[in-house]
């Protein structure tokens, strides 16, 4: 983020819920780091696919998100270029070599696939919102806002788009908008704490205080925000305390350590109220099912396939979160 950082806060990580797909969190990730994994078994090559496998681009595919998702990113490039070799206008494909480049430094190269991915999906939600997000991930604020306007023009029903919309407008200025996007996501008192985060990752720490203030007003059990209100508030009185005893050498302010920060300052996409004027429900609210057995990461795209097939959608969607958790 730009601008000054402020003493005793650590900077705030913006975790948006990535409700895109499983690789759409992998592109625009905030550390920017790779983390090392252990080495997976490779992906068969072209040539060793079974013949009685009919759309062996569509394993590949899979495959090569999972080894994404996994930081396996040279084995998730081959089943990627397996797939464009079989399929020359995959839009899938296409995005996850952008997001490998992307990854790997090769900005160029990365906005060469993101801009044909476009160019064959020019009105899909999910490709410019991918696209969006790489131009938040280089700070490209205006250029992120403008592809992301459409996606949510696309899309106006998903909150995770929207809120990606909004974070893009604060960082771009535009307030007003940006608190009118998140609204309608998270509600009126996490809009402004959102938008208090983003301003004060950007060095204007008076407005993000304004925006704290309606916060907490608005909503008063938003611990998130008073926590950030005190910690402004102890900032500025000890930066008095210090300007004040410059003329005394012999007085001294004792530094105190900040209160412990919300680990995820931005809030995800969900509504404190629902649109009917009743409690929201969400997966947060509902009984956690119970952790399945991990099963050993699939050798090939055939092996992911069969095990795909063995459990029901929701419980291979449980077993990627496990993956997920071990990042």
């Amino acid at each position: 983020m730009t601008g000054h950082r402020q003493s005793g806060l650590s900077a705030a990580s913006l975790v948006i819920a990535c409700a895109i797909g499983v690789c759409g969190c992998a592109a625009t990730s905030s550390s920017g780091r790779l983390v090392h994994k252990p080495h997976l078994p490779t992906a068969p090559e072209s040539h060793q696919v079974s013949p009685k496998v009919k759309h062996p681009e569509k394993l590949h595919l899979a495959y090569a998100k999972l080894q994404e998702e996994l930081g396996n990113l040279a084995e998730a490039r081959k089943s990627y270029e397996f797939v464009l070799g079989e399929k020359p206008k995959s839009v899938d494909a296409i995005l996850g070599l952008a997001r490998l480049d992307q990854l790997a430094g090769r900005y160029h190269e990365a906005e060469q696939g993101f801009h044909r991915a476009l160019e064959l999906a020019p009105d899909d939600p999910q490709v410019l919102d991918t696209v969006g997000q790489y131009y938040a991930g280089r700070k490209q604020w205006g250029q992120a806002a403008e592809v992301l306007q459409k996606a949510v023009v696309a899309s106006p029903t998903d909150a995770t788009i929207r809120q990606h919309l909004a974070i893009a407008l604060a960082h771009e200025g535009d307030v007003p908008a940006a608190l009118a996007h998140f609204a309608k996501t998270v509600g009126d008192a996490a809009a402004h704490y959102n938008v208090a985060v983003i301003l004060y990752e950007d060095g204007q720490v008076e407005e993000a205080e304004k925006h704290l203030l309606q916060a907490v007003i608005k909503k008063p059990d938003l611990h998130e925000a008073q926590v950030w209100l005190d910690e402004i508030r102890r900032e500025r009185e000890a930066k008095s305390l210090v300007a004040g005893s410059t003329s005394s050498p012999s007085a001294r302010v004792e530094e105190l350590p900040p209160p412990p920060l919300p680990a995820s300052p931005v809030i995800p996409a969900a509504r404190e109220t629902a649109p009917t004027g009743h409690p929201a429900t969400s997966s947060s609210g509902s009984q956690p099912s119970p952790p399945l057995p991990l099963p050993a990461v699939p050798q090939t795209p055939e092996q992911l396939e069969q095990l795909k097939n063995s459990m029901t959608p929701a419980q291979f969607e449980q077993w990627q979160n496990q993956l997920n958790q071990l990042r």
